[in-house]
């Protein structure tokens, strides 16, 4: 009898599992541990679906349960929380994401370009949206790549919305773990002294905010994925990015997270004398020279 084989190109399997990820990161962050039923899902057989999701989740310390339901046939799904679970599907969403990076990369490469050929160097958000793009590796680790600029909501498609819908968003982003989606959404403030530079300080960071959780819950509408959302501002002596709500806080970290031991793991891999090298070039140059219920597609 022949074993069942694990297949990240397998796309009944892959759905599978991205949907089980996809449901726990659509839950509300939470401390306390407590079995959740993820829903229900269809697959050919009972003893396969064992086997991968002991394979893929249980060999990261994830139970995942499942039994067949009397009233469909259907297969339901649990699965054991606690305030570790989103680092330890991070990896396992990174994995089975893979198939759909290169198209993620090309979207990336032709945005950027519209970007940089239509954006105003002399406006202070452009400068800051700017910023962001060009740093995007250090500011938003784990959501490399660039999405959409001056965005709307109906975008994709011909139906009639309310004013507010048709209004236009700063910046989209998107991670190879799992597709999910960034919105951000930009602030320049006035970081004058005096109380008239300090009360138009707060209302700007009180209507960025707003915003923020206005085009994520539109993006959500429009992509039918999960978003996060972040507002990023010119604060003197503050963080610059803001997020809207905890769990959109958590996953944004467990991502960043997983990425930088990535990194970690990369760069100690590498042979000794190279490291030295490199470290020698990095101070030669200082001397001379003086910051997203869906299958993502």
């Amino acid at each position: 009898m022949s074993s069942y084989v694990i297949d990240i190109n397998n796309e009944k399997q892959r759905s599978l599992i991205l949907n089980i990820c996809f449901q726990i990161l659509s839950f509300p962050y939470q401390e306390e541990t407590e079995s959740l039923l993820l829903g229900f899902f269809e697959f050919s057989s009972h003893d396969d679906v064992t086997k991968l999701l002991q394979k893929v989740f249980g060999e990261n310390g994830i139970i995942i349960m499942c039994h067949v339901t009397k009233a469909n046939s259907k297969m339901e799904f649990y699965v054991n929380y606690d305030k570790t679970l989103l680092e330890r599907i991070m990896p396992i969403i990174k994995d089975w994401y893979k198939p759909f990076v290169n198209e993620l990369q090309n979207q990336h490469n032709v945005k950027v370009k519209e970007w940089k050929e239509n954006y105003d160097i002399d406006h202070s958000e452009d400068i800051l949206r700017n910023r962001i793009i060009d740093n995007i590796n250090d500011l938003l680790p784990g959501f490399n790549y660039f999405v959409d600029f001056k965005w709307s909501y109906n975008d994709d498609n011909n139906n009639n919305y309310s004013d507010c819908e048709n209004e236009i968003g700063d910046l989209i982003f998107r991670s190879d773990y799992g597709g999910i989606y960034l919105v951000v959404e930009t602030k320049w403030l006035n970081n004058n002294h005096g109380d008239k530079a300090k009360k138009a300080r707060i209302d700007g960071i009180n209507d960025v905010k707003e915003r923020t959780l206005k085009y994520k819950e539109l993006a959500k509408k429009r992509f039918n994925d999960i978003v996060i959302g972040i507002s990023y501002t010119n604060e003197k002596g503050k963080d610059p990015i803001h997020f809207v709500d905890i769990t959109d806080e958590k996953i944004f970290n467990a991502i960043k997270a997983h990425k930088n031991k990535k990194i970690k793991k990369n760069e100690s891999s590498l042979d000794p004398g190279l490291m030295g090298f490199m470290a020698g070039t990095t101070i030669t140059a200082a001397g001379i020279a003086g910051i997203g219920i869906l299958l993502r597609k």
